[in-house]
This record gives C-alpha cells, sequence and structure tokens, in this order.
C-alpha cells in the first residue's frame, strides 16, 4: 500500500491550514480585534480541534487572549476611540488645507479682476 502519497496530502493540508490560521491571527491583531479560539476559527475557516490541537497556534492564541484580557477594557475603548479621533482630525485637516488653497486661488482672482475693473474704468 502506498502512503506516502497520503502522507503528504495531509501535510499539505496541515500546510494550509497553519498559514491560514496564522494570517487571521495577523488579521485580527491588525483589525484590533481580541484574539481567541472561536474568532480563529471564524476567520481562518479552520476546526476548532485543529486550533487545539497544533501546540504552536494554541500557545499563540492563549498568550494573545491572555494578554488582551489583562488590559481593561476601557483602556481598550480608549484606543480606539482616539484611533478613530486621530483619523477625523486628519480627514479635517486635510479639509482644511484644501479649503484654504481655494481661498488663496479666490482672492487672487478677486485681486486680477479688480485690476481689470480700475483699468476700464480709468479713463
Amino acid at each position: 500500500m502506498n502512503t506516502a502519497g497520503l502522507k503528504k496530502a495531509a501535510r499539505l493540508k496541515s500546510d494550509r491550514c497553519f498559514s491560514k490560521a496564522m494570517n487571521a491571527i495577523d488579521k485580527l491583531r491588525k483589525d484590533g480585534v481580541q484574539i481567541s479560539f472561536s474568532a480563529v476559527m471564524e476567520e481562518a475557516h479552520v476546526s476548532r480541534g485543529y486550533l487545539y490541537g497544533n501546540a504552536y497556534l494554541r500557545g499563540i492564541i492563549e498568550r494573545e487572549r491572555a494578554a488582551t484580557q489583562n488590559q481593561p477594557a476601557n483602556l481598550q475603548t480608549l484606543y480606539a476611540a482616539q484611533e478613530i479621533e486621530i483619523k477625523r482630525l486628519t480627514r479635517e485637516l486635510d479639509r482644511m488645507k484644501k479649503l484654504e488653497a481655494q481661498v488663496k486661488e479666490l482672492k487672487q482672482k478677486n485681486a486680477e479682476l479688480n485690476e481689470q475693473l480700475k483699468a476700464a474704468y480709468k479713463y
């Protein structure tokens, strides 16, 4: 019986599941979502048994979960609120810069038009 092919296929499947789980953990970190077995399972589309059975992934998830649980919830909320406020202020600053440029351009056009009016009614 040729089991080498089966072993290779199982190894490839395991490698794909591992990659999907690691990518899911990275995405959850970036998104600021609390890392848990359920969250990784849903994001990566892997089984809970796989996550518990892989010692490396289990260790990462347990450490991440413990780290976020040690922070007070209001601190996490504060960080999220600050991020939102920073983004809002950045958008407002960009808008202000554009408006200032428009005002400068309009003042310049207004001065040019005033000069044309003076020249036209000068005689």
